[in-house]
């Protein structure tokens, strides 16, 4: 959601990415984007933005070192980036997805939703201004 969300704030021809930090671990490698994101993007986007061809990419199928900013969402992301000296923004989200009972938080996922909105727009404020 951050991603699609971001790629559609951001003026200009941004290359925008996604990558999961335990897609692998959790054997999410290819699923599909869950229905409340992409109910939540297409209504944050006016329907420009369609998850519906997302899926799940580990992030160690990328260099990090060939980005020139990246965005972590979550803590053990970020203790795996600065384990491994990667220059990044914390951004820490809570999940409304339980892995354990495999449902989604609905009013975790509206407060998420809010959340991406919000630093997505502090983030374009900050790279427009440039």
């Amino acid at each position: 959601m951050f991603a699609a969300i971001l790629r559609y704030y951001l003026p200009g021809d941004h290359v925008i990415t996604s990558a999961g930090f335990s897609t692998r671990k959790w054997r999410l490698t290819g699923y599909k984007a869950l229905p409340e994101a992409i109910e939540s993007v297409l209504s944050v986007t006016n329907g420009a933005i369609n998850l519906d061809d997302h899926r799940a990419t580990p992030i160690e199928l990328f260099n990090l070192r060939e980005f020139d900013l990246i965005y972590n969402l979550t803590k053990h992301c970020h203790e795996w980036m600065e384990s491994n000296q990667i220059n990044h923004t914390n951004i820490v989200l809570d999940d409304p997805y339980d892995m354990a009972t495999q449902t989604v938080d609905l009013e975790k996922h509206r407060k998420c939703v809010e959340n991406i909105v919000l630093e997505v727009s502090r983030i374009v404020a900050e790279i427009t201004s440039t």
